[in-house]
């Protein structure tokens, strides 16, 4: 199993968010599978241009960092996304990767990966910022098996109940792969979706080629 742990905070080592991810690659590790880590702060990464090319070609045409990283991510099979809690949400670079990433959310990508999120905050909204990651995961096609977060991280008791969990998170969503356990609720999210979704593609099938194919190949038209 391969799993791939995206950090976008620019805190570099002093990152707390960093140690969070570094916990949940341990516990994946341990468990045995191969894990890396991404600093995507450290890409050129471009803001999204909603060109639209990607729904008809299946890839991004822009210059930069980004296709180098989103292939990284589209083959791995657990996926950590870490960010650092920013005006109650997501910092911007991995704001800036997600918009990038239109296409995982339209054709379900993440299908058959798993997936948690990390973050810390020195106040507050660390939990409105692991639902957003997770529910961005959910929505392309990935399960969820979770989520470890800490406010205050300067307090070392915090940090480490917080990376505890993370390890222990990273250990089930290796389990939760193999296994190829199911998570009900969150396969009804994706498949209300696509039930909606399918329509927007379809109209769109002249320009969405390449989206259009793999609804077709899905068989997800209705």
């Amino acid at each position: 199993m391969k799993v791939i742990a995206i950090l976008a905070s620019p805190r570099g080592n002093r990152s707390f968010t960093k140690t969070l991810a570094e916990s949940a690659m341990k516990g994946a590790t341990e468990a045995g599978a191969d894990a890396g880590l991404i600093d995507i702060t450290k890409k050129k990464i471009n803001y999204c241009k909603a060109c639209d090319t990607c729904y008809k070609l299946g890839r991004c045409v822009q210059k930069d960092d980004f296709n180098e990283v989103y292939e990284r991510f589209l083959a791995a099979d657990g996926i950590i996304l870490a960010s650092p809690v920013y005006f109650n949400s997501v910092s911007a670079q991995l704001k800036t990767f997600i918009d990038r990433t239109a296409d995982c959310r339209h054709c379900l990508l993440l299908e058959g990966k798993y997936g948690m999120s990390v973050t810390t905050t020195a106040s507050s909204g660390a939990e409105r910022t692991v639902d957003y990651m997770n529910e961005y995961l959910v929505n392309s096609g990935a399960f969820v098996v979770g989520s470890a977060h800490t406010a205050m991280p300067y307090m070392p008791k915090n940090m480490e109940t917080a990376s505890e969990k993370a390890y222990e998170l990273g250990k089930d969503m290796v389990e939760a792969y193999r296994t190829k356990r199911q998570y009900p609720e969150q396969a009804a999210v994706q498949k209300a979706f696509i039930d909606r979704f399918c329509y927007v593609v379809k109209a769109n099938k002249d320009t969405w080629t390449a989206e259009h194919d793999h609804y077709l190949k899905k068989g997800w038209f209705k």
